[in-house]
């Protein structure tokens, strides 16, 4: 019966530590997708690049309005050739970035996102920065040749406080449970009538 007890003991108490909110669950989580098209510079030739994924971003920070990204999956396709995004680059690391996401319309800053992609050739990864300018709109090109559009839209993200609860509720059920069975083995005295 003491191991039964410290059992649930140990099961209740982390249970209850799952339910404390940790810098992980704080996290938010976006759907992004993009496509920008048009000229290649000093070319004729069209150009389309598309984008989707998730974005992981801090809590929001009620101060500006932005969320820090501090993650980023997902596929880009320029033309016919589809790369995977790898990871984020760090702040300031290509072309300035700061890796905000904005609250409203538009959702990047003129510094923008930057992350890394690679194709077939894992070893090969390439950087790209998407960005916001006022003149052209959203962009991954410096000439101002190439603009389109960017949309996010956030995942609803479960409470901890629910998780925790749902958890500590499934613990406890266990151990009444198992207290039960325990309580039951030992009032048998006659191993044939239990």
């Amino acid at each position: 019966m003491q191991l039964a007890q410290k059992l649930c003991t140990a099961t209740i108490l982390a249970l209850i530590s799952i339910g404390v909110p940790s810098p992980v669950q704080a996290a938010q989580l976006f759907d992004f997708k993009y496509f920008l098209s048009g000229f290649e510079p000093f070319s004729d030739t069209v150009k389309t690049i598309s984008a989707k994924g998730t974005i992981t971003a801090t809590e929001l920070d009620s101060t500006n309005n932005t969320y820090r990204i501090i993650g980023i999956s997902g596929t880009r396709t320029v033309g016919e050739l589809t790369e995977n995004i790898t990871s984020l680059l760090p702040l300031n690391s290509y072309l300035g970035n700061d890796n905000l996401l904005d609250i409203d319309e538009p959702f990047l800053t003129e510094n923008g996102l930057s992350f890394l992609v690679s194709s077939n050739n894992v070893d090969k990864k390439s950087p790209v920065n998407v960005f916001y300018f006022s003149t052209i709109g959203y962009s991954e090109d410096n000439l101002n040749k190439i603009s389109g559009n960017f949309t996010v839209t956030a995942r609803p993200v479960p409470e901890s406080s629910t998780i925790g609860s749902s958890l500590i509720a499934i613990g406890l059920i266990w151990c009444m449970k198992s207290r039960k069975k325990t309580r039951h083995q030992e009032s048998c005295s006659d191993f044939w009538r239990c």
